[in-house]
């Protein structure tokens, strides 16, 4: 799933709407070719590596935001989205509870109205990116510094 600003074409749409993608990157690189570069790079590595477990692909106009999900146990069983820190500061990373999507998904599975159960994915979809973009500019994203790396010893500490 896609997600741009209204103003750079669809609010939202899926990975395979290749149409109405180019078309709003196309938006995007008028208004800032450097993000428009980012967001191509990461709905491509996405589409490449679905193993990633990439929710949601998109931008507020400022940054990259990529959602993933990730088993709740590792977000302290939380549901997310929780802020991930990240070595470019023009990307967000965010993580959001496997469980609590596979839930969503099943709920709108069980639906028997397709257009009630779209909604009711993107309402969550809307949600997620909504609340990673509150943390955003709430200064609740952290950045790791250009050449920081963490080194563990064998025991892992």
């Amino acid at each position: 799933m896609q997600k741009f600003p209204e103003d750079f074409g669809s609010e939202s749409f899926e990975m395979d709407d290749f149409e109405t993608m180019e078309e709003s990157l196309r938006k995007v690189r008028q208004h800032n070719p450097e993000l428009a570069k980012s967001l191509q790079d990461e709905i491509e590595r996405a589409a490449l590596n679905p193993d990633d477990n990439v929710l949601i692909v998109g931008t507020e106009g400022d940054y990259t935001i990529t959602v993933f999900l990730v088993p709740e146990d590792v977000i302290g069983g939380h549901s997310g989205p929780v802020i991930v820190p990240s070595s470019d500061k023009n990307k967000i990373l965010a993580a959001v509870s496997m469980e609590r999507v596979q839930k969503k998904a099943d709920q709108c599975i069980e639906m028997p109205d397709p257009l009630l159960a779209q909604a009711e994915w993107q309402r969550m979809i809307d949600w997620f990116f909504e609340k990673t973009v509150e943390e955003v500019k709430g200064g609740r994203a952290e950045f790791v510094p250009d050449g920081l790396f963490i080194n563990f010893d064998e025991d892992g500490k």
